[in-house]
């Protein structure tokens, strides 16, 4: 893994999405002056939960300017950690993770933002008050018949006697994601719907046609 910047994704909590830093750090100094003193304000704020977060473990950050290293050579303006709560963070540790580990400590912390979490609720509630629904529930704990894989869907509920599952999409999931979701459901005879923020048949994005051509499009 690159060690380019400190941290080299970042979770938007607002909107559920993930940039790499560049997508930050190379919008020109008026742009990073402003966000060095948001973020900072943000920092000074302890019952905020922050903005713009390290996309695998949650932790606040700050940008640093760029700085001359006492050898002259020149570090660019980077991301980086808030405190330096613990060691768990990749970005922190010489631990090595695998790709996989990675993609799903991003994939599990997208769902801590205001957009999924609101995409879910109102998801939730609607079921609530449909009647072809029964016994809907946020993140019920499915465990797999054949072995120990489980998963935690966003939401389920019963349509009819059909268990059925919904996942919300705001990020880019790799195809292997969506393949290991679909056939585990498809194992337990469980339905999944996949629920996208938004959608442009126009402009589709790589995860929205896997997700079509895995479910019949």
């Amino acid at each position: 893994m690159s060690k380019l910047y400190t941290v080299e994704e970042v979770l938007d909590l607002n909107s559920g999405n993930v940039h790499p830093a560049d997508h930050y750090l190379l919008k020109g100094q008026y742009y990073l002056d402003n966000l060095r003193e948001k973020l900072e304000i943000n920092l000074q704020n302890k019952d905020s939960e922050g903005t713009l977060v390290c996309s695998k473990c949650l932790q606040k950050l700050k940008v640093r300017r760029d700085i001359v290293m006492k050898n002259g050579q020149l570090r660019k303006a980077h991301f980086a950690h808030y405190q330096d709560i613990d060691n768990e963070c990749p970005y922190k540790t010489d631990r090595q993770y695998s790709k996989e580990d990675m993609r799903l400590m991003t994939f599990a912390n997208v769902k801590e933002s205001d957009a999924h979490k609101q995409m879910k609720f109102r998801l939730y509630q609607a079921l609530l008050v449909d009647p072809s629904f029964q016994t809907a529930k946020q993140e019920e704990h499915i465990k797999g018949t054949e072995n120990k894989n489980f998963r935690r869907p966003d939401v389920s509920a019963l349509y009819g006697s059909q268990k059925t599952v919904f996942e919300v999409q705001l990020t880019t999931t790799f195809l292997d994601v969506i393949v290991g979701r679909n056939e585990f459901y498809r194992k337990e005879k469980i339905r999944i719907l996949w629920v996208f923020q938004q959608f442009n048949p126009e402009s589709t994005v790589q995860t929205e046609n896997d997700i079509f051509n895995t479910n019949k499009t």
